[in-house]
């Protein structure tokens, strides 16, 4: 996916991620490598945004465990 497309989606789960876990904002790097087709209505965006919660997560040493994740 185009870059623009993928700040666009993982922007509001990297900012909900750092509110409710009230740790200071940390950079990140974000690269997205998949075989789901995007647009197609197969999980791709819904994909994304678990991944980098999940990886924000893992990198502030794991603040919220899977059902805080999953909510």
């Amino acid at each position: 996916a185009e870059a623009s497309a993928i700040a666009s989606l993982a922007e509001p789960v990297i900012r909900l991620f750092f509110r409710r876990t009230r740790q200071k904002p940390f950079g990140v790097l974000l690269a997205q490598r998949n075989e789901i087709p995007v647009g197609r209505g197969l999980g791709a965006s819904a994909s994304l945004c678990v991944g980098v919660a999940a990886g924000l997560n893992a990198l502030a040493g794991s603040p919220m465990d899977r059902q805080q994740l999953l909510n």
